[in-house]
């Protein structure tokens, strides 16, 4: 039998087609589309008004191509700018480059870059985290973020003819953060120790505190309760005094950084709750702490 030679070119020309396009019509890419809510970092950036800022990502998506906005705001402040962008995800692999600023708010002599990116999706936890730079003066650093939840689900009940409306309480789930370690409802993080007598904040602190703000900033419906300890070394009234000097101090760092006041609650102890009775300087330094915990 023989075949025509106008078949067989056609034959050849299909088979190229779907070569060079690596039959990409059969390959569905990760569906990443909606709202991504988290943190941009700008750290050792002496032009940053900040070092970091929170950010969001409303992306479309239709197979590898990503399209939407971009939100950066400026804690405790009434700036921000909205940014178009455009990307492709590949592999789970975002990246994405910013084109235009449509709108923004921004003090005199300031302004915001756009700004690309990479970013690697984690399916388990529905997180895009990745680096960024910008070719405007600012940059490198760093996004964290979680895809945002549906709201509260709302469920009716109908008994004896009667419509009932029951809110159904959803208890959130909670993103990891690095250097957070959730132990029943308890933020585990390297203590945060204090000065005898002094309610300060030292450098060390807030190395441990900046983990606690970006794990507020991910996990946007937890609220947290705090709990001052000191040492034994002193009067009784006045160490109870310190103790709730210290959760203020903690809370204030928060607050200014950007956490709604009303999300952070706290007592403070005094001596009464030990971590370790041994008269040691080592043992003392082990009681003067801070404590965190999830309440809902």
């Amino acid at each position: 039998m023989k075949i025509p030679i106008k078949l067989i070119l056609c034959l050849i020309v299909i088979i190229s087609f779907f070569s060079k396009t690596n039959a990409q019509w059969f390959v569905t890419e990760t569906d990443i589309s909606g709202q991504w809510a988290g943190v941009l970092t700008q750290p050792n950036s002496k032009r940053a008004l900040a070092e970091e800022y929170p950010f969001k990502m409303d992306i479309s998506q239709k197979g590898d191509s990503i399209w939407g906005t971009t939100s950066i705001e400026i804690n405790n402040t009434v700036y921000y700018a909205n940014i178009s962008f455009y990307g492709k995800i590949s592999n789970n692999i975002v990246s994405f480059q910013e084109t235009e600023i449509f709108k923004q708010n921004i003090q005199v002599g300031g302004y915001f870059c756009i700004k690309s990116g990479t970013l690697l999706y984690n399916v388990d936890n529905k997180q895009l985290i990745g680096n960024w730079n910008s070719t405007g003066g600012c940059g490198p650093g760093n996004i964290f973020m979680v895809k945002n939840e549906p709201p509260q689900i709302q469920e009716e009940i109908t008994i004896e003819e009667t419509t009932v409306t029951e809110e159904i309480a959803v208890i959130p789930e909670i993103v990891n953060v690095e250097g957070v370690e959730v132990n029943d409802n308890k933020l585990n993080i390297e203590n945060i120790y204090f000065e005898t007598a002094k309610s300060e904040i030292t450098e060390n602190a807030e190395a441990e505190l900046n983990k606690i703000y970006k794990f507020m900033i991910i996990n946007k419906e937890v609220n947290i309760f705090i709990s001052g300890h000191t040492d034994n070394i002193g009067d009784e009234t006045e160490l109870l005094n310190l103790s709730e000097k210290r959760v203020e101090a903690v809370k204030k760092y928060l607050v200014d950084k950007g956490i709604d006041k009303s999300r952070i609650s706290g007592k403070g102890y005094g001596a009464t709750k030990p971590i370790s009775t041994k008269d040691t300087d080592i043992d003392h330094a082990k009681n003067r702490r801070i404590e965190f915990e999830i309440i809902y």
